[in-house]
């Protein structure tokens, strides 16, 4: 059974330690961010010094219709095509070995990804 990803409420952390649990690589929750683009840079700038590439995505809570949910509109066999191409847009983007999505106006998801095995 996987563990819980741990929240942090950034108020609260001492100086140096978000840079600490950043190399955990594990998945957390950032809660209490008064400066989001602050803290994105602060977090983006960790992963330059690694050697780590990072992507930040807005996905909040209630982001409305997405393609996903349009599938349920459509025919089953159209909805097969329309799910394979949606699939395959979301693999053409970049990989990015830390993910941060920002969920509020406050809270951020932090997520590494593992690393593709080389063949």
């Amino acid at each position: 059974m996987a563990n819980s990803p741990r929240t942090y409420f950034l108020n609260r952390l001492p100086s140096g330690e978000l840079a600490r649990i950043l190399l955990g690589r594990e998945r957390f929750f950032l809660e209490n961010v008064g400066d989001m683009n602050g803290t994105l840079a602060a977090i983006e700038a960790h992963c330059r010094e690694h050697g780590l590439t990072s992507r930040v995505c807005k996905q909040p809570y209630n982001p409305g219709l997405s393609g996903w949910d349009a599938l349920l509109l459509i025919p089953a066999w159209t909805g097969l095509l329309a799910a394979t191409a949606l699939s395959l847009l979301g693999l053409r983007g970049p990989r990015a070995d830390l993910v941060i999505t920002q969920r509020s106006n406050s809270l951020l998801e932090i997520r590494y990804r593992p690393p593709i095995a080389r063949t």
